[in-house]
């Protein structure tokens, strides 16, 4: 991949972070920002540009305790619903869509994670 397309995908993948955590998770702009800043590794991880927007927030979509108790292949599962939450149509950055509903999101979200806090 050539710097320009590593530029680019940086820019896509902070601003749908940025969209993610506080359209879905109701952080402010600034928490968003920090957190985005002390993620610099990322950008040198060999999987950048693999791996979606939503894998590389895991740790924060989906909380400890939860992701404690999930089994591995139950916690594959419930990322994998969580992308077709917040990444319908394969879509990796929703925020560029503004037809997008993120209120909508946020709720599936929300009901996912209570459902699987309730199974597992």
């Amino acid at each position: 991949m050539s710097p320009a397309e590593i530029e680019l995908g940086k820019r896509e993948f902070q601003a749908t972070w940025k969209a993610m955590f506080t359209r879905v998770l109701g952080w402010s702009t600034e928490q968003a920002e920090i957190w985005i800043e002390n993620r610099a590794s990322i950008w040198e991880s060999s999987w950048f540009l693999h791996d979606s927007p939503v894998k590389e927030i895991v740790d924060v979509l989906i909380p400890a305790d939860l992701r404690e108790r999930c089994k591995r292949l139950v916690l594959v599962e419930l990322v994998q619903r969580i992308e077709e939450v917040l990444m319908p149509q394969w879509d990796w950055h929703p925020d560029q869509n503004p037809n997008f509903d993120w209120d909508a999101a946020r709720t599936k979200l929300e009901a996912l994670l209570h459902e699987y806090r309730s199974t597992v």
